[in-house]
């Protein structure tokens, strides 16, 4: 659900295309957050976190959206 989400935001703020890698970001070996890219632009998604962050390719914050639609799905699906 978050990588949809995901796809959904970088692609309305511009990236084209459908295709979008995705990485772990560690903080001592512990899986903190994640970290997408798409079209020259990265979503960075915490864990624990119910908002995405949008940057450009030089780190320039450019949105944050909110993940709670998503989550309320996920839950309303369990």
């Amino acid at each position: 659900m978050i990588r949809e989400k995901v796809l959904e935001a970088l692609q309305a703020m511009g990236a084209g295309g459908s295709r979008c890698s995705e990485m772990a970001l560690l903080n001592d070996g512990y899986i903190v957050g994640r970290k997408f890219c798409s079209g020259g632009l990265q979503a960075v998604w915490l864990l624990g976190e119910t908002r995405i962050r949008i940057f450009n390719e030089i780190g320039d914050l450019l949105d944050t959206q909110s993940l709670d639609a998503a989550e309320a799905l996920v839950r309303k699906a369990a």
